[in-house]
């Protein structure tokens, strides 16, 4: 039986899958109400991709540059909008999107008046309160990463661990970061990072739609991170996202970076503060022993002047003693005629007490005479 179905190729069974939508009357020209849960900007192309929900199934839409400045306005998340427009087919891609061209606001959605709700209830039991948060440590050494295996989140942040500050030690505790077991497995991983008593806990995830980013609004997880007995930081989706996770977390920051960064970020001060005051320190010492080198310098040349001064002094005062010695030395004036008389070993000054043949030696300058007094004549 199915041997003698036609066997189409994909672009047939597409340009036939158009086909039925461009003549279809309601496809063509309808309204459809939902929950806006994405929006993305292409500023080169004019246009904007945003996705509606009903809590059950999803919508890719589009707003083109001729009708983008009457709709954009409404593109809030959570916000429930009626658009008008058609359903287009790309045979191409065989990707369905509707083309919206008018749009007005329907209140806030189903699921973000749920989400109103519960964070009124959260905040009444105290899980925001700010007055009960705990300190971030400023410089953790053991860090429970809880994450997707070989995410884009997992690897930005332990890139930025490895640069920063490599000395930490990161466990990563894996988890499904959305859809409908990620509750479970995120308040698991939770449980297991708690009984192993980390220094931090840092929760983490990219971006994505509201859809992906749903489960970090989910009351077990808020009360979890609540509840978590350590300092604990969420870092979910990008700049523009927040959940109820980011405001029962201790501390949370927009990106997985940002995060890393943060945390880093007091012992990179630290290191830079220390290096600085070394450098200082270095500089100092390096001046100090330039200052007592000039000042040893200084102080030999001015002490060898001083000693050859001292020198110079006591070799002329030696110089001048000698002088002096040499111009009272008797034996001078034995040269210049005089002589020394002795009697025996006495030296002769006067006649007295001197005898007739009493023998009497006379130095000279060059020798000595042994004479016999054979006269004394008295003056």
């Amino acid at each position: 039986m199915t041997e003698s179905l036609p066997v189409l190729s994909v672009s047939d069974y597409n340009q036939y899958f158009k086909t039925l939508i461009d003549y279809d009357p309601l496809l063509q020209n309808c309204r459809i109400e939902g929950e806006v849960s994405s929006f993305k900007y292409y500023k080169n192309g004019q246009q904007v991709y945003f996705t509606i929900t009903d809590g059950i199934s999803l919508l890719n839409c589009v707003i083109y540059n001729a009708h983008q400045k009457k709709l954009e306005h409404l593109l809030v998340i959570g916000k429930s909008i009626t658009i008008h427009g058609k359903c287009n087919f790309f045979k191409q891609k065989g990707s369905i999107i509707f083309q919206a061209s008018y749009a007005f606001e329907s209140g806030l959605g189903t699921q973000q008046l749920a989400f109103e709700e519960l964070k009124k209830r959260l905040a009444a039991d105290g899980i925001f309160d700010l007055s009960i948060k705990k300190p971030i440590p400023p410089y953790p050494e053991k860090i429970h990463l809880i994450t997707s295996p070989k995410s884009a989140a997992e690897a930005d942040i332990l890139t930025c661990f490895k640069k920063l500050t490599p000395h930490i030690n990161v466990t990563i505790i894996p988890s499904t970061m959305q859809g409908e077991r990620a509750p479970f497995e995120i308040c698991s991983a939770l449980d297991i990072s708690a009984s192993l008593d980390p220094d931090l806990c840092l929760i983490s995830r990219g971006g994505g739609s509201a859809e992906d980013l749903s489960s970090f609004n989910d009351e077990r997880i808020v009360r979890h991170i609540f509840n978590y007995p350590h300092p604990i930081i969420t870092a979910i989706g990008h700049d523009i996202d927040t959940t109820l996770s980011d405001f029962s977390a201790d501390c949370s920051y927009p990106t997985p970076t940002a995060a890393a960064k943060a945390i880093s970020e007091p012992i990179n001060n630290l290191k830079q503060t220390l290096q600085h005051r070394f450098s200082q320190s270095f500089t100092q010492l390096t001046n100090q022993l330039e200052k007592y080198k000039d000042y040893c310098v200084t102080w030999k040349q001015s002490s060898k002047r001083h000693i050859n001064h001292q020198l110079s002094v006591q070799e002329t005062e030696i110089l001048h003693l000698i002088q002096r010695l040499e111009s009272n030395n008797p034996l001078l004036r034995l040269k210049q005629g005089y002589s020394i008389t002795r009697h025996k070993t006495k030296v002769i000054k006067t006649c007295e007490n001197m005898s007739l043949n009493d023998t009497i030696n006379t130095q000279l300058s060059d020798g000595t005479l042994t004479s016999v007094i054979t006269n004394i004549s008295k003056q």
